[in-house]
């Protein structure tokens, strides 16, 4: 990309700038970083989006080595954020991403 060269500006002037964002995808996006902003639940969320079907809360527990209350603790952070949603079978819970935010995680993470 060639950048051009920044014009002289008169002091005292200003030029106000575009947004890139509408204020609401913007708060959608702090939302979403403020849950990711821990290794452990952003590790998770990249499990959530590369998984083919929702993920037992037993093999988070398993890959993270932390116990399951930290992990559920985890797992309510992202749920309040509207991140994830969770069903239960028998003693177990299963997460998966939320369908309207998996475009987005995704290309957060990179994953395509």
């Amino acid at each position: 990309m060639v950048s051009t060269p920044a014009p002289i500006r008169l002091r005292g002037t200003a030029q106000p700038q575009e947004l890139e964002i509408d204020a609401g995808r913007a708060a959608a996006l702090v939302e979403l970083l403020k849950a990711a902003a821990d290794p452990t639940r952003l590790h998770v969320l990249a499990i959530l989006a590369g998984a083919r079907s929702p993920v037992c809360i037993c093999d988070l527990t398993a890959t993270f080595r932390l116990s399951q209350p930290t992990i559920s603790h985890h797992m309510g952070k992202l749920k309040r954020a509207g991140l994830v949603s969770s069903t239960k079978m028998g003693i177990w819970a299963y997460y998966e991403l939320r369908p309207e935010v998996r475009p987005t995680v995704r290309s957060i993470l990179k994953l395509g």
